[in-house]
């Protein structure tokens, strides 16, 4: 059936737009067209509800993307920042304490990032767009996919969704945007199956109170060889806790691997005592052993629209990273502000003085999301090639010492500063549809 929920579609006048996935980047973006009156905006969301208070664990996001944030909403990047703790630091050590790297991101940033639990990211991100959202909904096919009309531009899709209230069709959709996350089911469905690359490397995520009596704070890694951990505290009162130890491409992680003993082992200087901070951890690891999430570091294609261009791709959708520095949510942030700045610029062109309609030609939705992907494509390939790069410290064979130490030489923190110094978004002028 065809959806009748929501605002009516005016033809001609209204842009109908439907965001999948109510994560970092897809909120940001419908967070900037709600309340619109030239969009009808829907946004599917499959988790069953606006708690989600079970979402991932934490996280941290890098100066860049709260930067990024603050020249879209400096209101919203505000009410994120309260909802965290700063990130200010870098510091590594290894597990025995010996320091190895310690500066602070002042040095190669213009703000600090911030440190946070995911539940109350989407939260905070999401508030403003709560009317838009159909929870417990997904996607069921894409129709309408076609060669150009006659004014030279690609047909609206028909989206089919099933959700609360059953199965129904959203007609006449100019945009639909892809932000599910990087196992994104409309990416592999419209643009192609997604190649996987693993990188030798099996990490583990956990998020406890925080009983350390002031041993972790700001973020910071702990080295025994190749196997490192990592943890920082999160409001309003927890730590995130990542390990990672070396791991073939491909080979599964054993149920002896997520062991309380191999965890312990596995970080465990040989003869010297481990650090104060350290032991904590993995006290807090052994005692909510069937907690953790486990998972093998890895990374795909960078890709920005399909379907003849009326599909937009952006978060970990379209450019799925690995975490060694943060850039996960953080490019997500910087795509969702990109496109919605791109798609607000294209909007506003069709719009005439004082708000009113001009006669336009049809948006020309294909060409708008051509212009993000350019905007996007290499700077999200540069954050994927960097982060890739510091995990060196990760692999069978390391020597975190030496590869630390180069982490604070030159090169690097000039490649660091060009990461989190700014988000580098694009004019989005020339998205403007002609106007006669």
């Amino acid at each position: 059936m065809v959806d009748r929920n929501g605002p009516r579609h005016v033809p001609g006048a209204v842009t109908r737009v439907v965001v999948c996935g109510a994560g970092v980047a897809g909120s940001v973006l419908a967070g900037a067209l709600a309340g619109r009156s030239d969009v009808e905006l829907s946004v599917i969301e499959r988790a069953a509800d606006a708690g989600q208070l079970d979402a991932g664990t934490a996280l941290n996001v890098g100066p860049n993307g709260m930067q990024a944030l603050a020249t879209l909403s400096p209101a919203l990047a505000a009410s994120v920042r309260a909802a965290a703790f700063d990130w200010t630091r870098w510091q590594v050590s290894l597990s025995d304490g010996t320091p190895l790297l310690d500066f602070p991101l002042s040095d190669i940033a213009g703000c600090a990032g911030i440190r946070i639990r995911w539940a109350s990211l989407y939260q905070v991100l999401r508030e403003p767009i709560e009317p838009f959202i159909r929870y417990g909904t997904t996607i069921t096919g894409v129709q309408g996919i076609a060669e150009a009309t006659g004014d030279g531009i690609a047909g609206p899709l028909s989206i089919d969704i099933e959700g609360p209230q059953g199965a129904r069709r959203i007609d006449g959709v100019d945009l639909l945007v892809a932000a599910e996350g990087r196992y994104s089911p409309l990416r592999e469905q419209l643009c192609g199956p997604l190649p996987v690359e693993h990188f030798g490397i099996a990490i583990s995520r956990l998020l406890v109170r925080d009983t350390s009596g002031g041993l972790i704070d700001d973020y910071a890694q702990w080295f025994n060889g190749p196997h490192r951990l990592l943890a920082y505290r999160v409001p309003p009162d927890h730590v995130y806790i990542v390990s990672t130890f070396p791991l073939a491409p491909g080979e599964p992680i054993e149920p002896a691997m997520k062991m309380a003993e191999a965890i312990a082992a596995r970080h465990r200087p040989a003869g010297r005592p481990m650090a104060p901070a350290c032991t904590w951890l993995v006290d807090a690891m052994a005692a909510h052993v069937d907690a953790i999430h486990w998972a093998r570091m890895q990374q795909g294609p960078v890709c920005y629209r399909g379907a003849g261009g009326r599909l937009l791709v952006i978060g970990d959708a379209a450019d799925p990273l690995v975490p060694t520095l943060g850039q996960g949510a953080t490019q997500a942030l910087e795509d969702g502000v990109a496109a919605a700045e791109f798609v607000r610029a294209m909007l506003d062109g069709a719009a005439g003085e004082g708000g009113g309609p001009k006669q336009c030609t049809p948006l020309d939705v294909p060409a708008l999301t051509a212009r993000i992907e350019a905007a996007r494509s290499a700077r999200a390939t540069f954050a994927q090639r960097l982060s890739w790069e510091a995990s060196d410290t990760l692999l069978a064979g390391s020597d975190p010492v030496r590869d630390t130490l180069r982490k604070g030489e030159p090169a690097f923190r000039r490649s660091l500063q060009a990461l989190f110094s700014g988000s580098h978004l694009p004019s989005a002028e020339g998205t403007r549809p002609a106007c006669r």
